[in-house]
């Protein structure tokens, strides 16, 4: 049996050291020394497996997590009495923040000095990159800018582009301000060309409960809403047969064949037709995204707080 890295970069992981276990009878010999090397204590707060698989005392160094000193780190925290009380405020002064407050969405991305110099420096000791595994998937790092770096660079590619299926999805630690950076970017400081070009529907699905059915038409339901930029499904009759122009050439040739276009006949079957589109959600978002490359203007479709779902995650990303 043998404990080595899969990969390290720069390397063939063939050069790289390996702990290696004969036999089992070896284990039985020298029970203590593979204890202190391999038991979850020694691996988890002491760092052994580093040791062992090292090549340099660099790699080796001294790991500290503050958790590990706390008694209650991993027990469950329960809601109390006063919850119901509190709740109100927290979300009042610390819930989701409003992106139209241009105010409020400025002032949150401050830093200071001291910190600054804190960060610069550990920056030049620590270093923390993509691993060449999920680089070779086209996963990038970014970071929080004025312009969305790497992420708002994407975004204004896609738009030139007219792209129809470039999936971007931005991923971190829960609450590390993902949402706000979306908000922002896109709202509050967009790029030129996303403010002028595009159309940015964003689905929050914060408050949607865990339920496919729920987060389908949640989602469904926001596309029109915030694709319809114009009202062109609140707007007559005539305007809904040119948005629905495709099904409509076929129901002249086929459903409504035969009836003059001035009788009740038509009308009411005409009517019961375009309801019966309307309601047909996937239907209208293509109808309305075609409409939207006629107004020289892109799509940007951004869906919000799927990691709060467990089971059906992909549900939601899809």
């Amino acid at each position: 049996m043998d404990f080595f890295r899969v990969f390290e970069t720069s390397t063939d992981w063939k050069s790289l050291r390996a702990f290696v276990i004969p036999s089992l009878e070896s284990i039985d010999t020298d029970f203590i020394k593979f204890y202190n090397s391999l038991s979850y204590k020694c691996i988890s707060y002491d760092g052994s497996l580093n040791a062992l698989i090292s090549r340099t005392p660099n790699e080796n160094r001294e790991t500290y997590r503050a958790g590990h000193d706390i008694p209650v780190y991993t027990r469950t925290i329960e809601a109390n009495k006063y919850v119901q009380y509190l709740r109100p405020i927290a979300e009042r002064f610390f819930g989701q923040i409003n992106a139209s407050d241009v105010e409020l969405m400025n002032e949150v991305y401050v830093s200071d000095s001291s910190y600054d110099s804190a960060f610069k420096s550990a920056s030049a000791i620590l270093v923390d990159s993509v691993t060449p595994y999920l680089e070779n998937f086209g996963v990038k790092d970014t970071t929080i800018s004025d312009d969305g770096g790497i992420f708002g660079i994407r975004l204004e590619e896609s738009i030139k582009r007219e792209s129809r299926a470039d999936v971007v999805v931005l991923f971190g630690g829960k609450g590390i301000g993902k949402s706000t950076f979306l908000r922002r970017l896109l709202y509050v400081k967009p790029p030129k060309i996303v403010k002028e070009n595009a159309v940015v529907v964003l689905i929050d699905l914060l408050t949607v409960p865990e339920d496919k059915h729920a987060i389908e038409e949640t989602i469904w339901n926001e596309l029109v809403i915030k694709m319809d930029i114009d009202n062109i499904l609140s707007s007559n009759r005539d305007v809904l047969l040119d948005l629905f122009k495709d099904k409509y050439e076929i129901a002249q040739r086929q459903s409504l064949y035969g009836l003059p276009t001035d009788s009740i006949d038509y009308n009411r079957f005409l009517n019961e037709l375009v309801d019966t589109w309307k309601n047909d959600k996937p239907y209208v978002v293509r109808r309305l995204f075609n409409y939207l490359k006629t107004q020289k203007k892109g799509v940007i479709v951004v869906i919000d707080n799927t990691d709060q779902y467990r089971s059906i995650q992909s549900v939601a990303r899809i």
